[in-house]
């Protein structure tokens, strides 16, 4: 029997991952649903789910798990990937998340999950000792941010994420700008 201890390995999870533990769609929604009722399992948006931290009541999966976990192409953009990196000022309570595949914006746990086309494929990595993130490298994000400064925050935040770079591959900066 699938239970809470299983599910709560997933940071984020969709009905058909549910399915695959227990084998049966049916099953499927009824122990989602009974986790839901126990509020032990919340719904993210339409088929994407995630558990419950028992001991805080916080979602287990962060925002950029979520963010990565919109669609199969959704990866962290602008000031999100830099928040990721480490490398903000202002706290912000909006995630640009940048996909292939459109999605309608939508709220979760107080954050704003906002769709902005995905330009290019390039620049687009998967962290080390990471599962399920996928964001835009720095070189990326620094050309992408002075194109677009108001996904950052301003020119203000901008610079500041910048003046924190310690290091920069010129040929991929250059790469960046010529796609």
């Amino acid at each position: 029997m699938v239970s809470y201890v299983e599910l709560a390995k997933f940071d984020t999870f969709t009905i058909d991952d549910v399915c695959q533990l227990v084998g049966n769609k049916k099953t499927a929604y009824s122990l989602v649903s009974r986790l839901s009722k126990k509020g032990l399992v919340k719904k993210i948006r339409n088929n994407l789910y995630t558990c419950i931290n028992a001991v805080d009541g916080q979602p287990i999966a962060t925002r950029f798990h979520i963010a990565c976990a919109i669609n199969e192409t959704a990866y962290l953009s602008y000031h999100s990937a830099f928040e990721y990196m480490g490398m903000y000022n202002q706290v912000f309570f909006q995630m640009y998340v940048s996909s292939t595949k459109r999605f309608n914006d939508f709220e979760f746990n107080g954050i704003r999950y906002k769709y902005l086309p995905s330009k290019l494929s390039a620049g687009i990595i998967t962290p080390r000792n990471t599962k399920g993130i996928r964001v835009t490298t720095l070189e990326r994000t620094i050309v992408d941010s002075i194109e677009d400064f108001e996904k950052v925050g301003g020119l203000e935040e901008l610079l500041n994420c910048i003046e924190m770079v310690n290091y920069l591959d010129e040929n991929e900066v250059i790469k960046c700008l010529e796609l």
